[in-house]
């Protein structure tokens, strides 16, 4: 019963849109404030604005000093803003910037604007309907809207792609119409002579005596090979698997938990268009699962959420193969070295922490210098803790330098006889105490100007520090290691955007790129390697939207995600993607 209502009140949530409801309250808009992050896309640099609760487009765009249409430009298929979202502002400050000219008015009749020389469809008339394309508009929402395919509408416009601009008249076909030709194309279409092809490889059509399962053809490659797993065939095109998650809190939907279920909906909808894979969803409460036969016959069970109710499931699976996926807890990596058929998929801190150090054991060459900054008699925190302990154990040649904050205005002396002007110097600060690394990173700055080239490596929390502008990151170079990213000039991830915006019409959170990323990771890589999946997840790394698999396998049997994400602040004010 769970599972219908849920799946009926959240498709209706997802097709609406949000909903507002009217209170008797002042409305209160929220300040906003400019974003540290910036990114370069097709030659343009934009902020990486995180959209707040009760934040405008209009407030926005105020703040950031463009117009509301930039936004818009910058955003293809932006509808409406959420809280969380994260959308692209241009930075007016970037060497390149041009304000937009304020366009002509626009007749009261548009004349159709052409994008290619292509001949147009011959339509009958009263075969079609003219359409203005509105800001918000993709050809693929036009054609759901009309109910009519995307090839349909491209052909009656003579468009060979899917781009169109806003004002654009398009000529929609009627159903009926585009039945009409579908039925005419194929009475005129000479029947195809059947081909007989034999096909090489483990995924050979075989005669009918000779049948094999998935598993026996996996078993007859001679090893796990790059190109084995390159392969473009599936195993397996219907993938039944459980999706367990806190849904309610008390008497309130938790919007994180919908927004991971938001991504999930669109990766089973986006792998049956694009790939041909059916995955049979089957959405439980965590509070109202009633125990093993509603997880029988799954390929996996995706959640639940928290270290306490990711051991129960584990506990009510019907068979202990079926593996369970950790989707949003770091802390549930507790169990992996316990439990057996545990996936974790966040990255915890301590990974974290060693990427650090492995990036520093990379680019250290001999003669440079590495100085190790800590705060002078200030608490022992689990980072400094670890990072301190890593660093000792590298085998690398650094030194340590260590201060209290209200000396902060005098150790620029001191920082220069530890430095050096013709090399690098590698960089950590083992704190996590904002003003402190303020004040360390604002005399690194200091350095930088008089032509000490600084590299500073740091954990992803040093970019929620408000107090530190991103100027003093770009010029020091910081090096983050962090478990989330998304990159907009990664075309997956605009097609995400695009997608999701249509599908939802709102703005993607953090946790929608969630669901989305480890639905289509792990679903594919059941289709495509069968009963052998588990074991792909050891031996190919794959970048998604948000999330970098690389999983490790525990002593326990389990399987840990170390699929960290690595980015450099350049000299540019460009954050660059390593990985």
């Amino acid at each position: 019963m769970m599972k219908r209502v849920l799946t009926t009140l959240l498709a209706a949530l997802l097709l609406a849109g949000p909903v507002t409801t009217a209170l008797a309250q002042d409305y209160v808009p929220t300040p906003v404030t400019i974003s540290k992050d910036k990114v370069k896309y097709k030659g343009k640099t934009y902020y990486s604005h995180v959209v707040l609760e009760r934040q405008t487009l209009y407030s926005i765009a105020q703040t950031y000093g463009v117009t509301v249409q930039e936004i818009y430009d910058a955003n293809p298929g932006l509808t409406v803003l959420k809280k969380n979202a994260i959308i692209l502002i241009p930075d007016t400050t970037a060497k390149g910037y041009e304000k937009p000219v304020e366009a002509e008015p626009v007749p009261a009749t548009p004349a159709p604007e052409q994008t290619v020389e292509t001949p147009q469809e011959q339509l009958p008339d009263g075969g079609y309907t003219e359409y203005i394309v509105k800001w918000n508009d993709t050809l693929y929402s036009i054609a759901e809207k009309f109910g009519v395919t995307v090839e349909s509408i491209q052909k009656a416009n003579g468009l060979t792609d899917t781009k169109i601009k806003k004002r654009q008249v398009l000529r929609i076909p009627t159903p009926e119409t585009v039945a009409a030709q579908e039925a005419a194309a194929a009475a005129t279409t000479p029947a195809a002579e059947p081909v007989h092809k034999e096909e090489e490889g483990p995924l050979a059509i075989l005669p009918a005596e000779e049948e094999i399962s998935p598993a026996d053809t996996v078993e007859t490659a001679t090893s796990w090979t790059e190109d084995f797993f390159n392969t473009t065939g599936y195993f397996r095109t219907d993938i039944p698997f459980a999706l367990v998650l806190p849904f309610q809190k008390g008497t309130k939907v938790s919007d994180n938990n919908i927004d991971f279920y938001s991504g999930v909906l669109l990766a089973v909808r986006e792998l049956a268009v694009r790939d041909g894979i059916h995955a049979d969803l089957r959405v439980y409460d965590q509070e109202e699962l009633q125990g093993a036969s509603q997880l029988r016959g799954v390929d996996f069970i995706l959640g639940p959420v928290s270290r306490e109710a990711v051991s129960k499931v584990m506990q009510q699976r019907p068979d202990e193969e079926i593996p369970v996926i950790s989707p949003l807890d770091p802390k549930v990596s507790s169990l992996v070295g316990s439990a057996s058929d545990l996936i974790q998929v966040p990255v915890s801190n301590d990974v974290q922490y060693a990427d650090l150090i492995h990036w520093l054991q990379e680019d250290y060459s001999v003669g440079e210098k590495i100085l190790l900054i800590s705060e002078k008699d200030a608490a022992a925190t689990d980072y400094t803790t670890r990072i301190s302990a890593r660093l000792a154990h590298s085998g690398l040649p650094y030194k340590t330098f260590s201060y209290g904050i209200l000396q902060g205005r005098n150790i620029t002396n001191s920082l220069t006889e530890m430095l050096a002007k013709e090399r690098p110097n590698r960089i950590l600060i083992a704190s996590e105490n904002e003003a402190f690394v303020n004040d360390v990173i604002r005399n690194l700055n200091v350095l930088t100007h008089k032509d000490y080239p600084i590299v500073v490596y740091a954990p992803a929390r040093f970019r929620n520090f408000e107090t530190i502008e991103v100027e003093a990151y770009h010029s020091v170079r910081l090096h983050v290691s962090t478990a989330y990213h998304v990159d907009y000039t990664d075309e997956e991830v605009q097609h995400f955007l695009m997608e999701y915006r249509a599908f939802c019409q709102t703005e993607p959170s953090p946790y929608a790129y969630q669901g989305y990323d480890i639905a289509t990771f792990l679903i594919r890589r059941v289709a495509r390697y069968g009963t052998a999946w588990k074991e792909s997840l050891l031996q190919l790394p794959e970048t998604m939207t948000q999330l970098r698999f690389e999983f490790k396998r525990s002593d326990s049997g389990s399987l840990e995600n170390n699929g960290t994400r690595r980015l450099i602040y350049d000299k540019d004010f460009v954050i660059r993607t390593v990985r």
